[in-house]
């Protein structure tokens, strides 16, 4: 779900940006109005106003007024509320007055959602902060992490075939954690009429405030990120994107930086061209790089172009961060030469992939892929690889020795996907 908040005024209209916050919400049952109109709303701690779905009015109400807010859907167009109004707001034995804007029922997420703010929750008591996040346990301590990771390489050598394991076990350095690519600084190079951008701040949601925090810190002790002193001339927000196994990825909003870069037009594979090699083969294995943009050193005077805000201080990034323009085109001309030359393997993106027409030929290849990231410093995540198998996912494909077809579960995401009803839907879906 989303979450909304202030970011800026615009010619006197507040501007509000909804972004992603969390995927876990606690849902209300709140009475509105004098008429005692009962509707359901999503508790959100990163919210600073309060949504009403237009069906959601109580008949009685006969106008809705004009609202200064304008709402921005993160990496959307704007959205205009119908308006706004004041309504009696109650929660068991609460009652307060509370302004709520008003959206059409499917403006908002393609969806109905009503919206509590983090503001009158507090005030009804539907939230209580007296307890510290769960959320805060989901992330592992530094300390721990070295020990996580030998643990799932463990666990890999154990799930896999004997002599596939044989050759993991010469290569243990790989599957480390976070490390640096042994090659030149990438470089950041901006339009000569390029304007600094500078976001005004957003809020970071309560419950995910600690979590964030710990995240800061652990970037930091990992050599991603650094405290920035000094002027600032760009200055971005994070962005806080839940992940599967319900803790969160911090990115940052450079979409204003992004516009800035000169384009030097490096090439990226694309999935048709990487396709053709499984013709024939039967035996596959991919390896995911572990953060595979962080383990590209960015130069020094690039790195003030990525200064974000945390709670309490500026950071910016040492080390290539994903959401940046250059960042694929880089990440590409940097790992195609290490496995350039090795046969039956391909990279594309932060996935090598290694097809095979019989398991000898799979492990020769396999060895020589471990041994050239060995020896340029990279490392892979453990949890992510799939080794030796009949059958593996890639890039929305089902990939054996039968061919390449399309994921079920892809396909099935298509079929049961809401039908759009604007341009914008249209334009989304096809994106």
């Amino acid at each position: 779900m989303k979450g909304i908040s202030t970011v800026t005024t615009i010619k006197g209209e507040s501007l509000q940006t909804i972004h992603t916050l969390s995927n876990s919400h606690k849902i209300a049952e709140v009475l509105i109005g004098t008429t005692n109109s009962k509707i359901q709303a999503l508790v959100d701690t990163g919210a600073e106003v309060n949504i009403l779905l237009e069906s959601m009015v109580p008949p009685n109400i006969r106008r809705i007024f004009p609202t200064p807010i304008t709402l921005q859907p993160y990496g959307s167009s704007l959205i205009k509320p119908k308006g706004q109004i004041t309504l009696d707001t109650a929660w068991h034995k609460k009652s307060m007055r509370a302004t709520w804007v008003v959206v059409g029922d499917k403006d908002l997420f393609g969806q109905p959602c009503n919206l509590i703010s983090c503001a009158l929750a507090q005030s009804l008591g539907t939230l209580s902060f007296n307890n510290p996040p769960s959320n805060v346990n989901n992330v592992s301590h530094h300390t721990s992490q070295s020990s996580q990771t030998s643990k799932d390489f463990h666990n890999l050598l154990s799930s896999t075939h004997p002599s596939v394991a044989n050759i993991l076990t010469k290569y243990e350095s790989v599957f480390a954690s976070l490390s640096k690519l042994k090659a030149n600084p990438v470089h950041f190079h901006l339009k000569p009429n390029a304007k600094p951008v500078i976001q005004p701040p957003r809020h970071i949601p309560y419950h995910l405030q600690a979590c964030f925090d710990k995240l800061i810190c652990d970037m930091e002790d990992d050599g991603v990120i650094e405290q920035h002193s000094g002027l600032v001339t760009w200055l971005a927000n994070p962005v806080l994107v839940p992940k599967p196994d319900g803790n969160i990825r911090i990115t940052v909003d450079l979409r204003g930086l992004n516009q800035a870069f000169l384009n030097a037009h490096l090439p990226i594979p694309r999935v048709e061209d990487v396709l053709p090699m499984f013709n024939g083969k039967s035996v596959f294995s991919t390896l995911d790089l572990k953060t595979a943009f962080h383990q590209l050193e960015l130069g020094s005077e690039s790195r003030p172009l990525t200064v974000f805000r945390t709670r309490d201080r500026l950071m910016r990034y040492k080390h290539l961060t994903m959401g940046t323009l250059p960042a694929s085109g880089e990440l590409n001309q940097r790992l195609h030469p290490i496995l350039a030359n090795i046969k039956d393997a391909t990279v594309i993106q932060d996935d090598i992939v290694i097809a095979a027409t019989d398991l000898p030929n799979h492990n020769t290849s396999l060895d020589h892929v471990l041994a050239a990231l060995q020896s340029a410093g990279l490392t892979v995540s453990p949890t992510k690889c799939v080794l030796a198998s009949s059958e593996i996912p890639f890039w929305g494909f089902k990939v054996s020795k039968e061919g390449v077809r399309p994921d079920p579960e892809k396909v099935q995401a298509v079929q049961h996907a809401d039908r759009p009803q604007n341009k914008d839907d249209v334009k989304s879906f096809c994106v």
